[in-house]
């Protein structure tokens, strides 16, 4: 499984760029849309990683927290699944992961 990852990894790195941003441009829309009427309040991902490990709310730990799930996390479980078993372009299987995160973290974040 892993050394096929990898491999995708290294022979098709422009369309995994596609959809890992495809899914990124979703999910900040969501966020920045969606988010403030379902929780009544904006979400602010870094306040809340810092506010989780008790930090002040304007260190900078969670703005890298939130800065490496989104550059590192995210895209490896692109990667890792929808690259590899989602239906069509790479653009529409981020569009998909995106979709399906945004789902997850609407019923978990409330």
């Amino acid at each position: 499984m892993y050394s096929q990852f990898f491999r995708d990894i290294a022979d098709r790195k422009e369309p995994l760029v596609i959809g890992a941003i495809a899914g990124m441009v979703v999910i900040l829309i969501a966020t920045a849309q969606l988010a403030p009427s379902l929780l009544g309040h904006p979400f602010e991902p870094p306040q809340m990683i810092n506010h989780v490990l008790g930090l002040p709310a304007d260190s900078l730990v969670g703005w890298v927290g939130h800065l490496l799930v989104g550059l590192v996390a995210f895209p490896l479980g692109y990667m890792l699944v929808p690259y590899r078993h989602f239906p069509g372009s790479p653009l529409v299987k981020g569009l998909l992961y995106a979709l399906l995160l945004g789902t997850i973290a609407g019923v978990c974040a409330p």
